[in-house]
């Protein structure tokens, strides 16, 4: 949707694909993996130090994936053109992986957000990332993925880019992993 739909925006994975080996966007993730920190890693999780603020991950993320998500919201490549966030807006965010773009919404003036995130384990550091939120009854988290009818689906994981899993469109990850996953409509 994201790559047809109009305005035009990108998921992390089609910016990896459109981005050309010696980019300014790489020199900007470059840049951002030297100020990004790991503060804490346990099983399940990793909390990072960004120029965003702290951001819990799945244990297996990377930092320069860290830094490439970093530098996706300094730009803002989710709200631009006529894509915003009005005062009070009720915002779905699926697919809403660690909470970037929730914690952005919320940032923008969102009454609130309902984010969608299938994932056991991206989920858990989603709802590190907005507890805050979640307590205050800003965000809903729906732990399942959204479709056109309640089923239950095979998804591929990549553990270290949650963000090109998919049961649309599998990454090739050496990592992977399927798992089902509910989605609802």
């Amino acid at each position: 949707m994201s790559m047809i739909s109009s305005p035009r925006f990108y998921t992390p994975r089609s910016a990896a694909r459109l981005c050309p080996a010696e980019s300014p966007e790489k020199a900007r993730v470059g840049a951002l993996a030297d100020a990004v920190r790991l503060i804490r890693r346990d099983e399940e999780l990793a909390v990072w130090s960004t120029p965003l603020g702290e951001f819990a991950t799945m244990a297996t993320e990377s930092l320069d994936h860290i830094a490439f998500l970093a530098a996706e919201f300094q730009r803002d490549v989710y709200l631009s053109g006529q894509v915003a966030v009005n005062q009070g807006a009720i915002v779905l965010d699926v697919g809403a992986n660690i909470g970037m773009f929730t914690r952005q919404a919320l940032g923008k003036g969102a009454g609130r957000v309902i984010s969608f995130e299938p994932t056991p384990g991206t989920r858990l550091a989603l709802r590190y990332n907005v507890a805050a939120a979640v307590a205050a009854g800003r965000v809903s988290i729906i732990e399942a993925g959204a479709w056109d009818a309640r089923d239950t689906l095979s998804f591929v994981v990549d553990p270290l880019r949650p963000g090109r899993s998919s049961c649309m469109d599998p990454a090739a990850a050496q990592d992977e992993c399927r798992i089902s996953i509910s989605v609802v409509p």
